[in-house]
């Protein structure tokens, strides 16, 4: 599910520059055409399903052109999966473990795509984000001790093993975990982000975001990876547990939603079972879409 932003919000952040057409499109709620203009750019115009349509959209006007490659999508996906372990995920754990990591939950189906897939795991602590690696080898069973990973069953041990140890700093900073864990795998793996994949990131925290990159850092780190690293970014969240971070709260994390809505990814509040449902079914169809799958 995407959460209705607006311009006045986008901006408010910093991130009005950064946000152009096609992040902007499906994502900013409308009106009529001024809602989709901020009086010196335009962004789209207001479309009949009461979202802003991006104007640098892929057109669909009358050409006869058979373009190549046209409804391909991208020949792989690499997915980062952040995991926040932090103390206050204790309580989700239990209701969190049967819908992602048990049979038939969010990574089975995740697997299930015909699609060119790899894992990435890090958690939500920016300090700490590598040491899933020491994780990863205790979950060896399938001979896969590197940090990128094919297989659902070490994924499904990685992320059960660090939700197994709730033991967080207190500062969780998912986004510049997410920045220092792809910047530092370059030196580990020999292409850490495929050219020709698409790259999904997906947190599943429920924490708010304190990392000390601003939200423009953050947005232009991720447009600086395509086209040389990526074909394309998306950030997907499953967060907004409020600042007490606790169940049964739900409020907007501005920074994440942010973040969310710049690379047109899916959001849910991670104590709302019926968002969490829709967030993992929703994601599995964007990836799905990304590699051309119908």
């Amino acid at each position: 599910m995407r959460r209705v932003v607006s311009l006045a919000l986008l901006y408010s952040l910093g991130v009005g520059a950064l946000v152009g057409c096609r992040a902007l499109d499906g994502i900013v709620g409308c009106d009529d055409d001024a809602d989709c203009d901020d009086g010196a750019v335009s962004f789209g115009t207001c479309g009949e399903n009461g979202f802003c349509v991006a104007d640098d959209r892929p057109g669909e006007g009358e050409g006869e052109g058979e373009g190549e490659g046209e409804g391909e999508g991208a020949t792989g996906i690499d997915l980062v999966l952040i995991a926040e372990n932090s103390g206050s995920m204790n309580e989700k754990v239990g209701f969190l473990r049967p819908e992602v990591t048990g049979d038939g939950g969010f990574l089975d189906d995740l697997f299930a795509l015909s699609v060119d897939l790899r894992v990435l795991l890090i958690n939500a602590d920016e300090a700490n984000a590598p040491a899933t690696h020491g994780v990863a080898q205790r979950c060896a069973t399938q001979g896969q001790t590197g940090p990128l990973h094919t297989s659902v069953d070490t994924v499904r041990c990685v992320v059960d093993a660090l939700w197994a140890n709730n033991i967080g700093t207190g500062r969780e900073e998912p986004l510049a975990a997410l920045m220092t864990s792809l910047t530092t795998r370059a030196s580990e793996n020999s292409d850490p982000q495929r050219a020709g994949a698409a790259l999904h990131v997906v947190l599943i925290g429920d924490s708010p975001d304190q990392s000390p990159q601003s939200v423009a850092e953050v947005t232009g780190f991720l447009d600086g990876l395509v086209p040389t690293q990526t074909t394309d970014v998306a950030f997907h969240a499953l967060a907004f547990a409020g600042t007490n971070e606790q169940c049964p709260g739900s409020e907007a994390e501005p920074r994440l939603s942010a973040v969310v809505a710049h690379t047109s990814g899916e959001s849910g509040a991670i104590c709302d079972a019926t968002q969490r449902a829709s967030f993992y079914a929703d994601v599995v169809a964007a990836i799905a879409a990304s590699a051309g799958e119908p």
